[in-house]
């Protein structure tokens, strides 16, 4: 589970299953009679905006609010000072941003989008436009005309 320090706050989504030599996490995230995803939420409307504020040099205040609003509703307290820079809000409202949208397919986008964006930007220490970052076919998709790109690495 991802986590910026505060316990107990977030409800966990996921968890690190152990069987034998691997270790992988699973989520009940989906787990429903009626599955209902949302295209786009507030949530991710607020962060976008404090996002783009600071990266634009914007509306500072209205920024440090939006992060603020969501780190209140999951934590009972803000995640920024009312003075907090650029850079602060940039990263505040990225941690947001990976613990709201657990599981679902966002933090690919915005790899690829803050790796476009800053150029020099690693994922466990493999550059992020690396051919098996960028697109990887799952391993039952291989076949002796269709053979995978590289994997993990690069």
């Amino acid at each position: 589970q991802i986590s910026n320090g505060a316990t107990g706050a977030r409800a966990v989504l996921n968890q690190e299953v152990q069987q034998e030599d691997n270790s992988f996490y699973v989520t009940n995230m989906f787990e429903s009679d009626l599955f209902h995803i949302p295209v786009l939420t507030i949530t991710q409307m607020k962060l976008i905006r404090a996002e783009s504020a600071a990266e634009i040099g914007g509306d500072l205040s209205t920024a440090i609010t939006d992060v603020n609003d969501i780190a209140d509703r999951a934590y009972g307290f803000p995640a920024l000072e009312s003075t907090a820079t650029r850079e602060e809000i940039i990263e505040a409202a990225r941690v947001e941003r990976r613990l709201e949208f657990p599981c679902n397919g966002q933090r690919l986008h915005d790899v690829k989008r803050i790796g476009a964006q800053e150029g020099d930007f690693d994922v466990r220490g493999v550059p992020y436009d690396c051919n098996g970052m960028i697109l990887q076919f799952p391993a039952a998709e291989q076949t002796d005309l269709f053979p995978l790109n590289p994997g993990g690495g690069c």
